[in-house]
């Protein structure tokens, strides 16, 4: 089985980050004027309030890669499509227990004081699977495409359960 895949997905922003964006926009809008008044200092100001708006940019446009090589899964976060932090890097076969949310099997993970780790859109309308690793006492929950899925379960068959 070819055990190569990559998978790029987009999180959409919250409300907060849209409200961030917005009020940095008004603030610049509203700052305008006042460069003919004031001068120099209101350009330097307006000037700060435009770094800070591409840099909430940065921050809140987030995407997150899954790259499948040979039993092996590395999850990395891009922020602003230039900076990148890697998240995860381990074998598939490491992981203790792999399904989707609705699956009865996760319960008992539930119970447990786990970290988790959202690594997915945000949307609710997409199928996410929980990736639980009791070593590091973490759950990822990412959103694979079936065909990923299918490459995962090839490689850890007995603890991945597909819904």
């Amino acid at each position: 089985m070819d055990g190569v895949k990559e998978q790029l997905v987009s999180a959409k922003p919250g409300s907060k980050e849209n409200l961030l964006r917005m009020l940095g926009w008004f603030l610049l809008a509203v700052s305008l004027p006042f460069i003919f008044l004031l001068g120099i200092y209101i350009l330097i100001v307006w000037f700060g309030i435009g770094y800070l708006i591409y840099i909430i940019y940065i921050r809140t446009n987030v995407e997150y890669e899954y790259v499948f090589l040979d039993g092996s899964l590395t999850i990395t976060k891009i922020l602003g499509q230039n900076i990148r932090k890697k998240i995860l890097s381990c074998e598939v076969k490491d992981f203790d227990h792999i399904s989707s949310l609705n699956n009865h099997t996760l319960q008992s993970y539930e119970q447990k004081n786990f970290t988790q780790v959202d690594c997915g859109s945000g949307r609710e309308e997409n199928h996410y699977y929980a990736f639980v690793s009791e070593a590091d006492k973490k759950i990822y929950f990412i959103e694979p495409d079936q065909d990923l899925m299918e490459k995962i379960k090839y490689y850890n068959p007995r603890n991945t359960y597909l819904d």
